[in-house]
């Protein structure tokens, strides 16, 4: 109901009440009321593709997901009936109560927050979803249709900018030469502007302190690419987890070859692309050759590698391990010298590789200090400050094994 405007809202609801209200506390009368309501939510919303529960279950795993579990799987389950993806929303700049700055409206907030969503689940879905799962299957569509929005000319995505604060309009000239006012505002704003094409900024109102906040800078995607506009504007703004970075994502090669994977049908059903023998078998036969292990605990050691967060749960699920047989596995592990068995917070596991230790928080992960670096997570200190990007896993794991950390596993 949340995700619901207010007349989506009364119009559920209008005619569900009976004439008498009475009827409520008739016996019968409270579950005629939530038939009615279950009518009009099909007759308005549709209905929801069925997702299996154990689907839920591992969404609900990911604690960093910014949307309901069930209406994230919904929606890749079915993306073409998710009027964001379907329809490029109205993002003309309007006056914000706030900041008085100009900003995209509803229907923008509400399609980035969406963007946001689908670009951080598309790692996990493609990674810890099996084969033939209907969520996982609806990725290359979701995409497809992520790309038909962003091509649309007429759509603008709020940018976050670095060090604007206290600058203003006409200071920001330079950046934009040949700029002109933005013409095409859904309601007169009330400071200046400035359009180069791709790039919007209009100035914001003053914060409670009388300190000037920072322009609100937007941008459309169709026009965002390599030319001298895109580069001044990446100058000003904040790219690392910016709509910037997401956009050059979803057109980029990585993401292209993961929706190849998904599209693709490789894996048998039910096989998990986290599972090597299934993804990569090239790099679990060498792994085993050079090691002298079996193929289980060459299967094993590349995901300890690899995979971001391999806790002992999901190794179960991906490689359909028993626990005794999980537990026999990784003693050949540490019998060998690959890993060391020790006990750490929030790991999920009891085995480790040699080196470093990064913790994290609520929302990034701890893992080796040396697997960070291998997924492009940053750490300060003992702490790591971003979320891995695991990308295509055969390449993955053939990268993790040709830069594994070599020496003793010790502690």
């Amino acid at each position: 109901m949340a995700s619901l405007r207010v007349p989506d809202r009364l119009a559920l609801l209008a005619d569900v009440l009976p004439d008498d209200p009475e009827q409520l506390w008739q016996e019968g009368g409270q579950l005629a009321l939530a038939e009615r309501i279950a009518q009009a939510w099909q007759e308005q919303q549709g209905v929801r593709p069925a997702i299996p529960e154990a689907t839920l279950a591992v969404a609900a795993e990911h604690n960093d997901v910014r949307m309901a579990p069930a209406a994230l799987c919904a929606v890749l389950a079915d993306p073409a009936r998710e009027p964001r993806l379907t329809h490029t929303p109205d993002t003309r700049l309007r006056i914000n109560s706030i900041s008085h700055g100009g900003w995209e409206g509803d229907e923008g907030y509400r399609f980035r927050e969406l963007l946001v969503v689908l670009c951080d689940a598309i790692d996990w879905v493609y990674a810890d979803l099996p084969e033939g799962d209907p969520v996982r299957g609806g990725v290359p569509e979701a995409v497809q249709l992520l790309r038909e929005r962003l091509a649309d000319p007429q759509l603008l995505l709020a940018a976050r900018g670095r060090s604007l604060r206290g600058r203003d309009v006409a200071g920001l000239l330079d950046t934009c030469p040949g700029a002109g006012p933005y013409l095409d505002a859904f309601e007169p704003l009330e400071h200046p502007t400035l359009d180069d094409g791709l790039v919007v900024i209009s100035e914001a109102g003053y914060d409670r302190r009388g300190e000037r906040e920072a322009p609100c800078v937007h941008f459309r995607p169709a026009r965002y690419g390599a030319d001298a506009r895109s580069q001044r504007l990446e100058s000003v703004i904040d790219t690392e987890g910016s709509h910037l970075a997401q956009v050059r994502w979803l057109r980029g090669p990585e993401c292209e070859r993961i929706v190849r994977r998904i599209a693709d049908g490789s894996l048998p059903p039910g096989g998990y692309e986290s599972d090597p023998r299934l993804s990569a078998p090239d790099v679990v036969e060498e792994a085993a050759t050079t090691t002298g292990l079996d193929e289980h605990a060459a299967t094993l050691y590349l995901q300890l590698l690899a995979l971001p967060v391999p806790t002992d749960r999901r190794i179960r699920r991906y490689n359909r391990w028993t626990p005794a047989h999980h537990k026999t596995v990784t003693a050949t592990l540490v019998e060998a010298g690959l890993v060391t068995a020790d006990r750490r917070a929030r790991a999920g596991r009891g085995v480790f590789l040699p080196g470093d230790w990064a913790r994290g928080d609520t929302f990034r992960p701890p893992m080796e200090t040396w697997k960070a670096r291998l997924l492009g997570v940053q750490v300060i200190g003992d702490r790591t400050y971003s979320v891995p990007v695991a990308g295509p896993l055969p390449e993955l794991f053939a990268r993790a094994w040709r830069g594994r950390p070599t020496g003793s596993a010790s502690p």
